[in-house]
């Protein structure tokens, strides 16, 4: 996802300056969660952690969108962005439902 915004077009224009700032935070969450998601202090917070991870995918999916659809950047790396975004929502809903599960 940092390929976007290292590129600089979504933070340039005033337009689009915000939606970048808030997927460049919203992305960089999701691995900062995750990451403490495998370094959990028990299962509780294992599940907590991964739970908060899944917000993050599921928010940078839907900046994503948002820029898409509302024409803030035609980039065509967004298509597989997009995917990617999809796939660790789908990857994140799955471990959280097992989490649960075990718990």
């Amino acid at each position: 996802m940092e390929i976007l915004i290292t590129s600089a077009p979504l933070l340039e224009s005033l337009a689009s300056r915000d939606a970048g700032l808030q997927l460049r935070r919203s992305s960089t969450g999701l691995a900062q969660n995750y990451a403490a998601a495998t370094i959990a202090r028990s299962h509780a917070d294992f599940r907590s952690k991964l739970r908060v991870a899944l917000e993050e995918a599921d928010e940078t999916q839907r900046w994503l969108r948002m820029i898409r659809d509302s024409g803030l950047s035609s980039d065509p790396r967004l298509v597989p962005l997009l995917k990617e975004a999809g796939e660790l929502v789908a990857i994140f809903s799955k471990s959280c439902a097992t989490a649960e599960r075990r718990k």
